[in-house]
């Protein structure tokens, strides 16, 4: 019996092992199949997340955003968009002098992301360096938003020894830079008292109103007079999905304006509404104004495609401003700033006459400037405009020429960046050859409006060019020869093009490697890009440049001489342009015999000067180069000046505006009643859609 009981006890005992053993293979089935249901629901969840490209990294670059969990997933969160600086703002970064054309020259093109991906990226990068080296970095970090710190942050992650940005930075550093910063601030001016006109923007409490020139490149130095940091880093916008791609909205004020800064002519086809344009670098903008039945938002897509010419790839130079890019794209040359406001003056039909006869120009507060001055002044900026064009009156005092006059029609002064001992400032008289002079000290631009460029060629002489634009890529040729550079940097200073010209130039005489023509805005960024590094090359070899430094303040004492020798081949040459336009002005009203006029005869020396070949000025200088160790005087820098406004004023493609809104690329303005479509005009601000997506 004791056997019975014993075997009885055993077998319950197998059954309860046999019960739990089934019970956690119950449970196990349970949680997996629980599990696999989680995970189905994750992957469900995860595919329908149509914003989850926002948090690659690989997509979209240091906008990021981190993921949600797992966890949360599974409740049914998706991927929050990022928020992006806005367009506007961006370019408000441009006009403080936080970013010129030679970044767009670091933008590569990258497969598989949005094209905005690589131009923002690139911007902000640039932003991130301006903070580095600016001397006032940390007061400019005061105005930043968390949202744009973080942004910085990971650009800084982006910015090795071997990034484009950073790799300029070294031929403008050392006692003997290879390159000077020739991107000059503008001018000071005081507003009328009397102009009841005010301003909207104001300057920033963090940041100097006088920040001093530098020798380092426009990205390490704040424009003087920085208005509002606060606008232009707290405004940011998110991210849009249109047809499951990211896409940043971007208005049509915007889409001019970018268009402006990058150099991008567009062009509308009147049957199918396409709107394109093709730039420097090879960055295009397409606009699809056909809605899309999902969004109900027209498309814009930036395109980027490294040159595979290298007379297309730009050098190493500091390039244009976005400032001067819109007021020129519009017709207005700007010479002067006072914190919240740009003095331009703009180049109507009646100022272009004027400037020929040498009158004054006056502001005034009433008028019609045109469609381009409308335009210009509700594009997106860092000051406001204010433009000279209401009243063009008599010579000006003393027989001077070229006179800008206030509302008062007292002379104009403007107090200059020229250093006078310890940081001294000067004031002299404003006029208009020398706010063409400034157009070479941060303005060829690759586009301009016609009239301005009527105006700019009479200034500076430029009827009888000669070889001038074959002996400006000579003396490229002979700077690349006299580098001491390695290779790798010889290349990068002016570009594969000189550097292969430089060697076929070692078989074969007399070439002739450039002739004036208006090319497009692709080859003509370029050629300019490369006149900017040839000015800022001369600039670092300039005469004044010298001297031992030792010592602590060693860099200090570096940046106040390349600011001086900006600013000393500035005067010499308004001082040269100022002889070269009473020159032309005097051939001129004596050809013409203008009523009125003073009865002013060209001097012998006055012919001389307004008649010389500018070819066989420069080539005058090369011999002079080799036999000063390869340093040029003064008066040969301000011919260098005058050569490249001559050269950029022959060459820069031309848009021609009136107050007409419809415009014809070939034909010029077309009134309502004998327009036509037609398969490419130039696109103005009534052909672009109110908002769109920008992909």
């Amino acid at each position: 019996m004791p056997a019975i009981g014993t075997a009885s006890a055993s077998d319950s005992s197998v059954e309860e092992q046999l019960q739990t053993v089934a019970s956690w293979i119950a449970l196990a089935a349970l949680l997996l199949t629980a599990a696999a249901l989680l995970n189905q629901r994750h992957l469900r969840i995860r595919e329908s997340d149509r914003g989850r490209d926002a948090a690659d990294p690989a997509k979209v670059g240091i906008f990021y955003v981190n993921p949600p969990s797992y966890f949360q997933v599974i409740r049914g969160r998706q991927t929050v968009l990022p928020s992006v600086p806005t367009i506007s703002s961006l370019i408000r970064a441009g006009d403080l002098g936080l970013w010129t054309s030679a970044t767009l020259d670091c933008i590569e093109a990258s497969p598989g992301r949005p094209g905005w991906v690589p131009l923002m990226e690139s911007l902000v990068c640039s932003i991130a360096l301006a903070q580095q080296q600016s001397p006032c970095h940390e007061l400019v970090d005061l105005a930043l938003s968390p949202e744009m710190r973080l942004l910085l942050d990971r650009s800084k992650e982006l910015l090795v020894p071997n990034h484009r940005l950073v790799s300029r930075l070294g031929f403008y550093a050392g006692p003997n830079p290879k390159l000077i910063n020739c991107v000059r601030n503008f001018d000071r001016s005081e507003r009328n008292p009397k102009d009841s006109r005010t301003a909207t923007l104001h300057v920033h409490p963090a940041i100097p109103t006088a920040a001093e020139h530098t020798c380092t490149p426009p990205v390490s130095q704040i424009s003087s007079s920085s208005t509002s940091m606060s606008p232009l880093l707290i405004e940011a916008t998110p991210l849009w999905l249109l047809q499951s791609h990211l896409c940043v909205p971007i208005s049509s004020l915007e889409i001019l304006t970018l268009a402006a800064a990058l150099g991008i002519p567009l062009s509308i086809n009147d049957f199918t509404q396409h709107i394109h344009g093709t730039g420097p670098v090879n960055s295009s903008l397409s606009v699809n104004l056909t809605a899309s039945v999902s969004s109900n938002v027209a498309t814009l897509s930036i395109g980027h495609a490294p040159s595979s010419l290298p007379r297309n790839v730009n050098g190493s130079g500091s390039g244009y401003t976005p400032t001067f890019a819109k007021h020129i794209a519009f017709g207005c040359v700007p010479f002067a700033e006072n914190g919240s406001w740009i003095r331009a003056v703009y180049v109507t039909e009646g100022v272009l006459k004027g400037i020929k006869e040498g009158r004054s120009i006056r502001d005034a507060t009433q008028g019609y400037g045109g469609a381009s001055m409308g335009y210009l002044w509700d594009l997106p900026a860092a000051r406001e405009v204010d433009a000279m064009y209401h009243c063009v009156d008599g010579w000006g005092s003393d027989g001077q020429t070229g006179e800008l006059k206030t509302l008062s029609g007292q002379g104009m002064q403007v107090e200059t960046g020229m250093l006078k001992g310890k940081g001294g400032k000067g004031l002299v008289r404003a006029t208009w050859q020398r706010a063409v002079v400034g157009i070479a000290f941060g303005g060829l631009v690759p586009q301009a409006g016609r009239l301005l460029v009527e105006a700019v060629d009479f200034t500076v002489g430029g009827t009888n060019l000669g070889g001038c634009i074959d002996e400006l890529e000579n003396l490229m040729d002979d700077l690349h020869e006299l580098d001491a550079g390695d290779e790798r940097e010889k290349r990068e200073l002016f570009g594969d093009l000189v550097r292969d010209r430089c060697r076929l130039r070692d078989n074969v005489s007399g070439m002739d490697v450039s002739k004036p023509m208006r090319w497009g805005t692709a080859k003509a960024a370029a050629i300019f890009h490369r006149y900017m590094t040839l000015l800022e090359s001369v600039a670092a070899r300039c005469n004044l440049v010298g001297g031992d430094n030792t010592g602590e303040e060693e860099e200090r004492e570096h940046c106040e001489r390349g600011a001086r020798v900006v600013e000393r081949i500035f005067e010499e040459s308004v001082s040269l342009m100022d002889r070269v336009y009473v020159a032309a002005v005097r051939s001129h009203l004596r050809g013409n015999l203008v009523e009125e006029a003073p009865e002013w005869k060209p001097s012998e020396a006055e012919a001389t000067l307004l008649n010389e070949d500018l070819g066989r000025s420069l080539a005058g200088i090369r011999p002079r180069l080799s036999q000063n160790n390869g340093q040029f005087a003064l008066r040969d820098c301000a011919i260098v000046v005058r050569s490249v406004l001559a050269a950029w004023a022959c060459q820069v493609p031309t848009i021609r505006w009136n107050d007409e809104e419809i415009i014809d690329l070939e034909l010029g303005p077309l009134s309502a009643s004998e327009f036509t479509p037609r398969m490419r005009r130039l696109a103005v601000l009534a052909d672009l859609a109110q908002i769109a997506g920008l992909g």
